[in-house]
């Protein structure tokens, strides 16, 4: 809070996790902890307390650490080891105490003030009994939220498939909303007097805004910023837990757009220190002279910087893929693209350094609704680039970003209308950069995997190869062998987005590769963990056994252990290696 001192979670070779304490003053170093589990929460309590959560999952074990003064040239340290749990308010008017939850033997969820003056006091939380307890009253909370004073104030509780929130005080919580797999308001911060809950909303609407939500109305009473057309990310806010912003993307670049003048002039600061960058502030100093920066670009790996107003000094403080310092990468280039009625799309080219025509790799993003493409990195675009091909990304209807409705112009459109997006892209890049239309691929992962499958179907020919990861073939299965149709809220939105296995189970299977296995002639590889519980492996063992009886057997990588995505390191080692082999044999 004082903006003298960092901490920051590195993660190591071989996959264990270190927090390290940087002295931004006397520019040095020193580990704090390291851990064989990722941080879950790093938390500065005050000036010289940190909080860190090591753990899986939604629970942490708490690790307390008391930083002293430098002695040959180390901070001293005092190391509480707390209880698994999750932090619920920081308590600034009490320092030294912070509100915790955490289960007790025999289940129930326990919020009591935690006292972090020595180990004593910590251990004094595990013998907290039932009664003792701030959160009395229910048996199926799940997790609490304070005001800025660090009274319970609202509670979610599991109720059957959903999660209800409650709002109140003691003794007096009432139900103000429930959470379904389509809430139109997405709760975000509750504020400082606990009157007021801020979050993100497009509900009648034409696109997602910024709204306060009154919880003694049960309802949206105020519009805090909203830009037409364009979906709002997330609310920015001070030290103090006050909305002073939002942010949205706008041309592929992330943009923070202040309410006060002093924010304003900081982001054109920003703008002018990083150009061409997204700059995102992560965290501030008390008195907002200091902070640290995340920046990238489509051409550069994700930076943190400590940023020093008052000296007007930006330093690196870390980067994010330090394996990848010093490496050259391309620059993507907004194309956009019209198609029917006068609108436009947007899509991104990074073109691989070179001369002459480049063969193309079409690479449809996941989703497909709600997600899309940025000007962000992309590391498997830029490894694709430096192949030597170009890379050609696409924000098709249904993509994040754009309003409202256009992201439900997307409903009932997978293999369809988002594919005739990607079509008119394509001649849209084809047209504008020197590309060699005779040496097109079209790779993807999840709805980009079924894409990259259905369009080699639709357009025979097109593409000499096609790789699909973690993607679907048949879209009958994903109803009966996917998480997302585990609940009945789940099914009703698969249903809304993809159709009805019950009523259109022809188009449903017309739009599914396996069931035109005999059209899919374009070379195809596949890449998929076996683990995976959105989209089962099942899928590709269904259509690698129609492929091999038709004697055509796909390019297979199966992985055991992964799931959607591949998260281990040899594996992604051993998938890329083979994909870029596929993709030399097939465009060079």
């Amino acid at each position: 809070p004082d903006g003298l001192l960092a901490a920051i979670e590195v993660r190591e070779p071989g996959g264990k996790y270190g927090l390290d304490l940087i002295d931004l003053a006397a520019g040095n170093a020193q580990r704090l902890l390291t851990s064989p589990f990722a941080f879950g929460e790093i938390v500065w309590e005050s000036d010289r307390i940190l909080l860190a959560g090591i753990g899986d999952g939604e629970s942490h074990a708490l690790n307390v650490l008391r930083i002293g003064d430098t002695a040959n040239g180390k901070r001293k340290l005092v190391h509480l080891q707390g209880p698994t749990g999750s932090i619920v308010h920081l308590l600034p008017k009490s320092p030294g105490r912070i509100l915790y939850q955490s289960r007790s033997g025999s289940g129930n969820l326990m919020v009591v003030e935690m006292l972090l003056d020595d180990q004593q006091t910590v251990d004094k939380f595990k013998t907290t009994r039932l009664r003792d307890r701030l959160n009395k009253g229910f048996d199926n909370d799940i997790a609490w939220f304070a005001d800025g004073h660090g009274r319970l104030r609202a509670t979610m509780v599991r109720s059957g498939e959903d999660i209800a929130l409650m709002y109140g005080q003691p003794g007096q919580y009432r139900e103000i909303m429930r959470y379904g797999a389509d809430n139109a308001f997405v709760p975000v911060k509750l504020s400082d007097e606990g009157d007021v809950i801020y979050g993100l909303s497009d509900e009648g609407r034409a696109q997602r805004d910024l709204v306060e939500f009154d919880p003694i109305q049960a309802r949206i009473t105020r519009t805090l910023y909203s830009r037409p057309g364009v979906d709002i990310v997330a609310p920015l806010f001070d030290e103090r837990g006050t909305v002073i912003g939002a942010s949205y993307y706008e041309d592929g670049n992330l943009v923070s757009n202040y309410f006060d003048e002093a924010n304003i002039r900081l982001e054109a600061l920003l703008q002018k220190s990083f150009p061409g960058r997204s700059v995102l502030p992560l965290q501030r100093s008390r008195d907002g002279r200091k902070m640290l920066l995340w920046a990238d670009a489509s051409d550069m790996p994700p930076m943190l910087y400590y940023m020093d107003l008052d000296h007007k000094r930006a330093q690196l403080l870390n980067e994010y893929y330090p394996h990848l310092s010093g490496m050259k990468f391309v620059r993507s280039e907004l194309l956009r693209v019209p198609v029917a009625k006068g609108a436009s799309i947007d899509a991104f080219v990074t073109m691989a350094p070179g001369s002459g025509k480049r063969p193309l790799v079409v690479m449809p993003h996941g989703g497909p609704i709600g997600v899309a493409d940025r000007l962000h990195f992309g590391r498997d675009a830029q490894f694709i680039a430096s192949l030597g091909y170009a890379v050609l990304q696409v924000n098709f209807r249904g993509s994040d970003g754009y309003g409202r409705a256009f992201r439900e112009a997307g409903h009932g459109q997978y293999g369809t209308g988002i594919e005739d997006d990607i079509d008119a892209a394509i001649k849209a890049a084809l047209a504008k950069f020197p590309l060699d239309a005779d040496r097109m691929c079209v790779l993807g992962t999840s709805y980009g995997g079924y894409s990259a499958m259905i369009s080699s179907i639709r357009w025979p020919g097109r593409f000499r190869c096609a790789v699909s990861i973690s993607g679907v073939s048949d879209r009958m299965l994903v109803f009966t062998a996917s998480d997302s149709a585990r609940s009945a809220n789940g099914r009703r939105v698969l249903v809304e987005l993809m159709g009805d296995p019950r009523e259109q189970q022809e188009a449903l299977m017309k739009a599914s590769p396996l069931y035109r296995y005999r059209e899919l002639t374009t070379p195809l590889m596949l890449v998929h963990g076996r683990e995976d519980r959105r989209v089962d492996f099942e899928h590709t063992r269904r259509l690698v056994r129609m492929l091999n009886l038709d004697r055509r057997p796909p390019v297979v990588l199966a992985f055991a252990g992964e799931g959607h995505g591949l998260s281990d390191l040899q594996s992604t080692t051993i998938a890329w290696e083979g994909i870029a082999g596929f993709l030399r044999k097939h465009l060079d």
